[in-house]
C-alpha cells in the first residue's frame, strides 16, 4: 500500500471527514481511501458513458450516410414542418 499526504485541507472539510468518518465509525484514513476511491470510480463511469455517446453517435453518422448514399440528400424535416404549418 502507498501512502498519501494531502497538504492545503481547509480545517472545515478536515472537520467534515472527521465527522463523517466519526458517524460511519472509520478511521480518517479509511474514510479518505474511499472516498477517492469512489471519486475515482465515478470519473472512470462518466469517461466510459462519454465513449459510449461517441461511439453511438459515429454509428449514427454512418447509418446516415448510407442512407444519403442510397436514397439521396433530403430536405431537413423541420423546414417542411414549418411549411406545411405556414400554409395553414
Amino acid at each position: 500500500m502507498s501512502d498519501l499526504l494531502i497538504r492545503g485541507l481547509s480545517p472545515r472539510t478536515k472537520k467534515e471527514m472527521e465527522e463523517m468518518a466519526r458517524e460511519e465509525d472509520l478511521s480518517l484514513n479509511q474514510l479518505a481511501v474511499r472516498l477517492l476511491r469512489q471519486a475515482i470510480d465515478q470519473q472512470n463511469e462518466k469517461e466510459e458513458e462519454e465513449q459510449r455517446h461517441r461511439e453511438a453517435f459515429r454509428r449514427l453518422e454512418e447509418l446516415r450516410q448510407r442512407i444519403q448514399k442510397k436514397y439521396g440528400k433530403f430536405d431537413e424535416s423541420w423546414k417542411l414542418i414549418r411549411e406545411d404549418r405556414d400554409s395553414r
